[in-house]
């Protein structure tokens, strides 16, 4: 069962092209640029895996699915691509990563990816992982989330992987000591987790769907979505006349739904589109570019 969907990038996109479409500078417009394809990337990527997972686990009411989980610990960011916990509350942390056109282990376990200018070196993604994965087990325990069977409270067991796209490839190590079988392919994760499962040992502590369900909307609940201002970041400040229009919630002129004011600026930018009225994402596509 999917507990938290992928968050929607079609605000930030809105929010980026809107901000392009203003008299920027070269450095400026270049700087949107490498955002709008760095989002759109990331966001097809995480896709990718999803879709893989979504296939094998969604209908199944002893897993249940998280995608793009956000949750701060003081300063410290957890984000888990995707996030899956069965009924023996067993947590699959994974997150995806684009190697293009694929990645390198050396026998020395340093990781490398093609670059420009040859091969470049990054931290181990098993590394990140590791820290990722302590930090979301303290945090769980820091906010009291637990999950109970009876009078007991069953203790989550954390397993993670790395999810590459099908088109990278993956050059391991010759040495047999250097383990790196947990970065694999995405189409390969219900395989994955197949084999990490029968390697634990048995357990006969199992909790409900419902209770399941329960201690992964408990997790969720503390999702922090991504906000991003553009225009600060740019330095820029908003246009004026598309701020002053209202300082209520703005809403859809076909479906009534309210949208925010990113996308009602991206309307008001589009008059001949649009016709000077404010669309949510949805019904803009009624309306030919």
């Amino acid at each position: 069962m999917i507990i938290k969907a992928a968050d929607s990038i079609h605000e930030h996109i809105q929010q980026l092209e809107y901000i392009h479409s203003l008299g920027l500078n070269n450095i400026q417009s270049r700087q949107v640029q490498i955002w709008l394809k760095s989002l759109k990337h990331d966001y097809q990527v995480e896709k990718n895996s999803a879709y893989f997972i979504d296939h094998h686990f969604s209908d199944n009411k002893d897993w249940a699915v998280i995608h793009q989980l956000r949750l701060w610990q003081g300063s410290y960011l957890i984000q888990p691509s995707h996030l899956l916990i069965n009924r023996h509350l067993q947590c699959f942390f994974f997150k995806s990563k684009s190697f293009h056109p694929g990645l390198t282990v050396t026998n020395d376990g340093t990781f490398q990816v093609v670059s420009s200018r040859g091969y470049k070196v990054i931290e181990s993604p098993l590394a990140q992982n590791a820290k990722q994965k302590a930090a979301l087990c303290n945090f769980i325990s820091n906010k009291g989330i637990r999950a109970r069977k009876l009078f007991k409270s069953l203790s989550p067991i954390f397993l993670d992987g790395v999810l590459v796209p099908s088109s990278s490839f993956i050059r391991r190590p010759q040495r047999p000591q250097l383990d790196v079988d947990h970065i694999i392919h995405a189409d390969q994760v219900a395989e994955f987790i197949d084999t990490q499962q029968a390697s634990l040992p048995t357990s006969k502590d199992t909790i409900s769907s419902k209770k399941l369900k329960q201690f992964a909307e408990a997790l969720v609940s503390y999702h922090s979505p991504v906000k991003t201002d553009y225009f600060q970041r740019l330095g820029i400040a908003p246009i004026n006349e598309v701020k002053a229009v209202s300082t209520n919630q703005y809403h859809c002129a076909k479906c009534n739904t309210d949208i925010s004011e990113t996308v009602a600026r991206f309307c008001l930018k589009h008059v001949r589109r649009f016709k000077g009225k404010q669309y949510c994402y949805s019904c803009q596509q009624f309306y030919s570019v």
